[in-house]
């Protein structure tokens, strides 16, 4: 499992390294720039989520899978590689967008004003990127990478809109006293409903590890 994970780390590091890295100066420099696009730094988020997925397709294009079957390791390993790698890319960019915002509210004074809404958008982000690769992983080693992108983009796009449209109603009634059906204060009921989106988002995504080794164990019968 290690070498699974260190081969996909590899390839995804020696491709998109730089990309990457470009990517994370021009967000930073931005959100230090303007309070106002924070909201480009929760798009790191999904960018490090969506690195992986593309690993599908790097592998059919070397045959990866023919020689997966030589290795002693099972189907629910090599799947799993992939899955623990999203969890992994997802985190550590996580962290980084929850630092850097930290470090823009700090450098402007306003850290202790804003917090709660960067981690609110971060949590969010986080969550929406598990469910695409629930969604994406086992389309993909279903019909191959190629034919589940167009599916994957449009069913994104309708989930990030719905998620988008539910979680800013959620941040604007964070002014209010509280929110109808959260007996709680309302920005600590906020917290709940992401914390319970991101528990769910990972139950799907842990389902949907079970379903792509299934898909691929036949698949490569």
């Amino acid at each position: 499992m290690i070498g699974l994970l260190r081969k996909d780390q590899t390839l995804l590091w020696t491709t998109y390294n730089k990309n990457f890295l470009v990517v994370l100066l021009c967000y930073t420099a931005m959100i230090f720039a303007s309070d106002s696009l924070i909201f480009v730094m929760y798009a790191l988020i999904f960018l490090g989520g969506l690195y992986v997925s593309s690993t599908l397709t790097l592998d059919e294009q070397s045959q990866w899978d023919t020689y997966a079957r030589t290795l002693p390791v099972t189907a629910a390993q090599i799947v799993g590689s992939k899955y623990l790698l999203s969890v992994a890319w997802t985190l550590i960019c996580f962290l980084l967008s929850q630092s850097l915002c930290s470090l823009s509210g700090l450098a402007r004074g306003n850290l202790a004003d804003q917090w709660h809404n960067y981690l609110a958008g971060n949590l969010a982000a986080t969550a929406l990127v598990f469910l695409y690769n629930a969604l994406t992983l086992p389309l993909s080693y279903k019909f191959g990478a190629a034919k589940a992108r167009s599916v994957t983009i449009m069913a994104t796009g309708v989930l990030v809109g719905v998620s988008v449209l539910g979680i800013g109603q959620l941040l604007r009634t964070s002014d209010a006293e509280q929110i109808n059906l959260i007996p709680v204060d309302s920005a600590l009921g906020v917290f709940l409903v992401l914390l319970a989106f991101l528990a769910v988002s990972l139950v799907l995504f842990f389902i949907s590890w079970l379903v792509s080794t299934a898909i691929y164990r036949n698949k490569v019968r």
